[in-house]
């Protein structure tokens, strides 16, 4: 195997290290450290050959620490192994959206899964049907791929792959950081630009503004759309810290607007009095709300 500086930037360092192994006989990871930025990528390429015997494939992620504790974002929540799970589910694969968590005594990481969302953790359990998941240690086992089945997989799986990771650390992981640092990782902002002046005489616009915005930070946009009646644009948003809260949202309209609460499926509720374009909502420990824009 052989380790070498790729890249050197102000942004960002990339380390990259390339061996081979039975199966594969190219393996490149990328380890990219950014320079103003508590992130760090793992980015690996795989040349995997054909095979019809029975395989899978893990990236192992061993984070060291006592006492460790998961926690891992699901579809509009977060959950703990075991602690929040009913009995007879599955401990053996989590199906995860944008972020693990792994806190320990001394340390917390956030760990987020860009291409494969299925993982192992402690061990590489699948199919022992546990009814509860021993944690004896930090490791977080992606599980990229398996033939096992004889429904829905492919026989072989065999070519070139590309799998990404990135993580970060602080004293402690709570469930909004990590939301924050997964949704930067899975949807980073685009950034488009444009020009300060218009042309034929038209008001100048601001260097700089803001659509939408919303307060406190552990408040997510999840969604703004079109409503599907035609009528205004709908604006999604989710509490991700777990604690009741009070969320304002602020809109750049030129002509105000008028704002009414709605359910998820855009039915309104009631109308909502606007402050400077801003609105308040009441939000309860990890619960979504709506509201349309006309």
């Amino acid at each position: 195997s052989t380790v070498d500086l790729h890249d050197w930037g102000k942004v960002f360092t990339t380390v990259r290290s390339t061996s081979s192994t039975k199966m594969f006989p190219k393996i490149e990871m990328d380890v990219v450290l950014y320079a103003n930025e508590r992130r760090v990528d793992f980015n690996f390429k795989l040349r995997k050959d054909h095979t019809f015997d029975r395989e899978a494939v893990y990236i192992a992620f061993p984070f060291a620490g006592a006492s460790p504790a998961f926690r891992y974002e699901i579809g509009g929540g977060n959950v703990r192994p075991n602690e929040d799970h009913f009995p007879g589910a599955c401990r053996d694969w989590f199906s995860v959206q944008r972020w693990v968590t792994v806190n320990t005594q001394d340390a917390g990481v956030a760990w987020s899964p860009i291409d494969t969302p299925l993982i192992t953790l402690c061990q590489m359990t699948p199919g022992n049907w546990l009814d509860t998941l021993p944690i004896t240690n930090g490791t977080v086992f992606a599980y990229v791929m398996n033939n096992y089945w004889f429904t829905n997989y492919k026989a072989s799986q065999d070519g070139d792959f590309t799998f990404r990771y990135s993580l970060t650390s602080d004293k402690t992981m709570d469930p909004a950081a990590a939301s924050l640092f997964g949704e930067s990782v899975q949807a980073p902002m685009r950034a488009v630009r444009t020009l300060p002046q218009r042309a034929n005489g038209q008001a100048a616009l601001p260097v700089r503004m803001s659509l939408l915005s919303v307060e406190p930070a552990s408040v997510t946009v999840t969604t703004v759309k079109p409503a599907d009646d035609g009528k205004g644009v709908i604006v999604r948003i989710r509490e991700t810290a777990g604690k009741d809260t009070d969320a304002i949202i602020k809109l750049a309209l030129p002509n105000g607007g008028k704002f009414s609460r709605c359910d998820l499926v855009e039915r309104n509720q009631e109308a909502l009095q606007a402050d400077g374009g801003a609105v308040s909502l009441k939000l309860k420990a990890n619960s979504m709300a709506a509201i349309r824009v006309e």
